[in-house]
């Protein structure tokens, strides 16, 4: 995608001023009209090769913008469970004896997941990423704090419902700033392993210090929470940096005018004559009529809410097994979510060979170049049997015959599948949609937040109902079902782009964009000129 596709730049000339130079504008420059204004204005427009075009910056500074949004990920994620590792100090402490309530704590902070990305992601459109994510990040530790000072069980809950809408930012928004930042689609994906690796290293990890912090007092966790936001959020004002090319344009636009005094001279977004009532009217439907209308969102929202279900429903499971089983005390029954965090972190060197692999199919092919199915899928197909052997693994090992060793190691194949998934399903719609690709992550956001908060809550009656071994089956069942997902993407491609109707708006909209570009390059008339850096 390239901005094209979303600012039309009908008879606006087309100027890309460097920041040292004035713009060599004359009376004879194509000229925009604004509705909302009787004036005439100047349209500017970044070179291909414009430093300031994040896709363009040094190795290095993308490397610490994409660590940045990891860390943020890591301790959005981190937060989200926890509580599971305190939780019965935290019901003795407010007097909870419900059950179900004792779920809340986490499933209320994953509703701020469904919650956040349907009114952060638009914001990013109009004010920016770098924006949007620090201040949003603020709020986020600022409601962290108000977690263990709450007075009540009510109090206490809505804090965290909170903090989990404002550290939804990070999640929602990592595609858009992974697809600003590389257009080799190599590169993004290791990108986005990273961040999946995230998603699943930071619950796990979680109930390990909340289980050995806890014992201090059920408000350590919480304080600890607060400590790591508030460093990430320091990293993040220092050196996070705006990727989103609209804004960073609109800056230089700004710029440029208070430096040469011309009024005149706009960028698209100040062109764009959208108001946020506008916007959020429709990039809040847009999430939902994808996950209703587009095949490809359809299908791979709903895989990896199933997958991100099944990891939240362990944070019940395990205390089921590692306590009910095998007798853990607190605090060491959280060391069983270490091979997850391991399998996790696995995701990283199979993404590179798989790269390789890819790579040399590249250069075998007669274009040089691979569909995204086919770039993209294939670490899908193989995360799903890792999902499956996992269950059943773990659900048929655990009982006291059978060392506890055993169905600890499961967690590997967990933590890799998952990553795998997530890696291959959220590169290829970013790939897919590009930077429209944040709606589909705020879909899938929404989708898997919602799959994460219910179906914990029914983990207990489940396990206690069916027993471990078929509970654990009937989930592995299900995942089962799923299995043939990425090679009907795959193999179906053409005819599943074929009936999803944003997609091939998108494909329309992009061609518009390319002929407009080559018109740009045509040398200009007498009383029409263009400029170029």
């Amino acid at each position: 995608m390239s901005i094209d596709a979303e600012f039309p730049r009908d008879s606006a000339a087309t100027l890309n001023p460097s920041q040292d130079e004035d713009i060599p504008i004359d009376g004879s420059s194509k000229e925009v009209e604004l509705a909302s204004k009787n004036k005439q204005h100047t349209v500017i427009h970044f070179a291909p090769d414009d430093p300031a075009l994040a896709h363009n910056w040094s190795k290095g500074k993308k490397v610490y913008t994409s660590m940045l949004m990891v860390a943020m990920t890591l301790n959005s994620t981190f937060s989200s469970s926890m509580p599971s590792g305190c939780i019965n100090d935290l019901a003795q402490h407010f007097n909870v004896t419900n059950e179900l309530q004792l779920v809340l704590p986490i499933s209320v902070f994953l509703i701020g997941y469904i919650i956040g990305p349907l009114f952060l992601s638009p914001l990013t459109e109009i004010y920016g990423r770098a924006l949007v994510l620090k201040v949003s990040w603020f709020s986020y530790v600022c409601w962290s704090l108000g977690a263990p000072l709450a007075p009540t069980w009510p109090g206490f809950l809505v804090f965290r419902l909170l903090a989990g809408t404002s550290a939804s930012a990070p999640m929602s928004i990592n595609g858009s700033v992974f697809a600003d930042l590389f257009k080799n689609a190599v590169t993004r994906g290791r990108a986005m392993a990273m961040f999946s690796a995230g998603t699943t290293i930071g619950p796990a990890i979680a109930p390990i210090i909340s289980g050995f912090a806890g014992r201090k007092s059920w408000r350590w966790p919480f304080w600890i929470i607060t400590i790591v936001g508030g460093f990430t959020l320091v990293l993040e004002i220092l050196f996070f940096p705006e990727t989103f090319a609209p804004v960073i344009l609109a800056k230089r636009a700004k710029k440029l005018r208070k430096e040469q005094n011309r009024e005149d001279i706009v960028a698209p977004l100040e062109v764009e004559s959208v108001s946020l009532k506008e916007m959020y009217s429709v990039t809040l439907t847009r999430p939902i009529l994808l996950l209703v209308q587009e095949p490809i969102v359809i299908v791979t929202c709903w895989y990896m809410a199933l997958v991100y279900a099944i990891l939240y429903l362990f944070f019940e499971a395990y205390p089921l097994i590692f306590q009910g089983v095998y007798h853990m005390a607190p605090g060491i029954d959280g060391l069983p979510y270490i091979p997850i965090g391991l399998g996790a972190c696995a995701n990283y060197p199979v993404m590179a060979l798989y790269d390789e692999h890819i790579k040399r199919k590249e250069r075998k092919s007669a274009t040089g170049e691979l569909t995204p199915e086919a770039r993209r899928l294939g670490v899908a197909a193989l995360g799903g049997p890792c999902i499956v052997l996992t269950l059943f693994w773990l659900g048929w090992t655990s009982r006291e015959s059978i060392h506890w060793m055993c169905p600890i190691v499961s967690g590997v194949f967990f933590g890799l599948g998952m990553s795998l998934i997530f890696t291959s399903l959220m590169s290829y719609q970013t790939d897919i949609y590009g930077i429209y690709s944040g709606s589909c992550m705020a879909a899938a956001a929404c989708l898997r937040s919602i799959a994460g908060a219910l179906v914990p809550l029914a983990a207990h009656k489940m396990y206690n109902n069916l027993g471990i071994g078929w509970a654990s089956s009937l989930l592995g069942f299900i995942v089962v079902a799923m299995l043939p997902v990425p090679y009907i993407l795959r193999r179906y491609a053409g005819a599943i782009r074929a009936i999803s109707p944003f997609y091939k708006s998108l494909v329309a909209r992009e061609a518009e964009a390319a002929r407009e570009a080559e018109c740009r390059q045509e040398p200009a008339s007498d009383d029409s000129k263009e400029y170029d850096a």
